[in-house]
């Protein structure tokens, strides 16, 4: 069980503070158009999994900066992970958006038959295109866009980290974060199509906003991240509680 202190800690991260009031007004947002603009449940479950493809653009960008640009990227001894650092970047997008694809196939099984237009899962654009003609996935998608963008320029190209981060550490970034959130979209996914998927779709953006909110809290404060870290990891023992602890710890910085 945790302790009231540990408890406490991770409720502070979900409350709303300036720092993280762009992440309060997106989900706002999202129940706006959802409850008021009358947004299907479904374009909500598509705008998370369209996410997807537009962090994965972003890092690029941001590996492409820090190749570019970085002062300490050079500096790396040689050797058969940082010789090339270059070459990590197509790497990264291969690796990554073959991730996508897998996922967006498993959407698409999801809609086909539910989305007026959506053919056999494997095609992958044409579903695309389909969901993109719809007004209300195009508001969300674009309101999801604008949140990432700003979240990359806050924490990564205002305080200048392009400059002292390196293409290797950027690497693995970005896959904690979209494991975790769209682990929930997938879960979320089954509640969509059935009988009161507002109230699915509700609990989606809301559980989406709680997870944005720790992610973000232990990627900006060090103790916030120790703070979890000790939460997840107490019931564990020896061994395995050490490596845990050592992995999450090394969760690297916007």
């Amino acid at each position: 069980m945790y302790s009231g202190q540990q408890a406490t800690g991770i409720r502070q991260m979900l409350l709303p503070t300036k720092a993280n009031a762009f992440l309060w007004v997106n989900a706002l947002c999202m129940l706006f158009g959802l409850l008021f603009l009358h947004w299907s449940p479904a374009a909500v479950l598509t705008a998370y999994f369209f996410e997807t493809i537009i962090i994965g653009l972003l890092h690029v960008v941001k590996m492409l900066a820090v190749l570019w640009w970085g002062k300490d990227q050079p500096a790396l001894p040689a050797g058969k992970n940082n010789s090339r650092p270059g070459f990590l970047v197509p790497f990264f997008g291969v690796h990554y958006f073959f991730f996508v694809f897998v996922q967006s196939v498993f959407m698409f099984l999801l809609l086909q038959g539910e989305v007026p237009g959506i053919k056999e899962p494997f095609q992958v654009l044409h579903n695309y295109r389909v969901l993109l003609q719809n007004s209300d996935t195009q508001q969300a998608v674009a309101l999801i866009a604008f949140t990432n963008l700003i979240l990359v320029l806050r924490q990564f190209f205002l305080p200048g980290k392009y400059r002292t981060a390196t293409v290797q550490a950027l690497f693995l970034q970005p896959y904690v974060r979209i494991f975790i959130q769209q682990l929930v979209v997938i879960l979320s996914g089954f509640f969509i199509f059935l009988p009161g998927a507002v109230i699915a779709a509700v609990l989606l953006i809301l559980i989406r906003l709680g997870i944005d909110l720790v992610l973000f809290a232990v990627t900006n404060r060090k103790e916030k991240r120790e703070e979890l870290v000790n939460a997840l990891t107490r019931e564990q023992e020896g061994e395995v509680q050490a490596k845990t602890r050592e992995a999450l710890r090394n969760m690297p910085d916007e």
